[in-house]
């Protein structure tokens, strides 16, 4: 009689083959379920390469611990807000080019995985107050400042970086109104079209910089 095979052996392999993914996505993806269900403190390196079907060594030989991948969730999202502006326009593009902002902001900002970004940023704040400020310089507020670079050099109405500062804030608060706090709590009432939404954002806010 031949020997019964190992179950084990024929067992497919769980981990990623990262010639066709990449590496550090598919373990900040992991990351933020994780954190969604254990919270920061709860949530260990051992249950992010689970969830992510790599090898404890992996995760280290990307990020240093949980920590930076925490930050670098929040740079994530920075980057993908306003990291695709563009370098050189026409002034008459500058309307187009902030409702197609105004639209990818809106879109980003109240999906699932943003949504759960935010309320574990909000929930871990009161227990690791310095991390969380630095989670914040890397994130939203990198994102109002690479925003604010970019109005400062395009709106005659701004004469200051304290107003670009400002006029970033403003185009972001302008164009989420209550959808993000709603959408937060859970409350999913429903909105105008994205681009309907958009444009009457950005023409309000070009209309209060006389732009």
């Amino acid at each position: 009689m031949s020997r019964q095979q190992n179950p084990k052996s024929t067992r497919p392999s769980r981990r990623v083959n990262f010639a066709r993914s990449d590496k550090r996505a598919v373990i900040l993806d992991a990351a933020l379920k994780v954190f969604e269900v254990r919270g920061f403190t709860g949530a260990r390196v051992d249950d992010i390469a689970e969830k992510a079907q790599v090898a404890r060594q992996t995760i280290y030989s990307t990020f240093s611990g949980k920590d930076e991948i925490f930050r670098a969730l929040a740079g994530s999202l920075a980057d993908r807000l306003t990291g695709p502006l563009p370098d050189d326009q026409e002034p008459s593009d500058l309307r187009n080019t902030l409702i197609a902002l105004a639209v990818r902001m809106r879109t980003i900002l109240l999906q699932p995985t943003s949504l759960a970004l935010h309320r574990l940023l909000i929930s871990e704040s009161l227990h690791f107050p310095e991390m969380t400020k630095e989670v914040y310089a890397i994130g939203p507020r990198k994102s109002v400042t690479m925003l604010a670079e970019y109005l400062r050099t395009r709106m005659p109405g701004i004469q200051t970086d304290e107003d670009a500062l400002i006029a970033a804030e403003q185009f972001i608060g302008v164009v989420m109104g209550q959808s993000h706090l709603r959408a937060l709590l859970g409350i999913h009432d429903v909105d105008p079209p994205a681009q309907i939404n958009a444009e009457r954002a950005v023409d309000r806010f070009l209309k209060g910089w006389d732009a």
